[in-house]
């Protein structure tokens, strides 16, 4: 695709291939050859080699992603402990990276309400929510963290 427009820094730009949930969220449902089934209600089952992508991101704001990615990727696997705080409402860790972490979960949430693809139709966050949180992840500033007694 060229001459499209990125989604994020909406600048004209040749879009990448992106993916919509981080690649390592399907490792664990690929089989030896690197395979797994995708099944939507209206169409057969497939294998797929890589996870739901498409034409969204172009390179600059693809990188960004991928360093959030790379981020939450290594933390995941390490699973830090969760603390509860007094009221036992809410649970933190410690030793994570607050904007990092943010900025990683709102990039899912928002490719998966930008997404024009069938998995994701029902994850729409509206317009206003939806513009708000591309210009948290253009501007790279989640705001700030609500630091818990613990």
């Amino acid at each position: 695709m060229g001459g499209d427009i990125c989604k994020l820094c909406k600048k004209e730009a040749v879009l990448r291939y992106s993916h919509i949930l981080p690649e390592f969220f399907y490792l664990p449902l690929y089989d030896k050859q690197h395979r797994t089934v995708s099944v939507q209600s209206d169409q057969k089952e497939k294998l797929v080699q890589k996870g739901i992508r498409e034409y969204l991101l172009c390179q600059e704001c693809e990188t960004r992603f991928s360093r959030y990615e790379n981020y939450a990727a290594t933390l995941i696997k390490k699973i830090p402990t969760f603390l509860k705080d007094k009221s036992g409402l809410f649970v933190g860790s410690n030793g994570v990276d607050y904007e990092k972490f943010k900025l990683f979960q709102l990039s899912m949430l928002w490719r998966a309400s930008v997404s024009q693809t069938k998995m994701f139709a029902n994850v729409k966050l509206g317009n206003n929510h939806e513009e708000r949180i591309r210009r948290i992840l253009n501007d790279e500033n989640p705001g700030k963290s609500s630091v818990m007694d613990v």
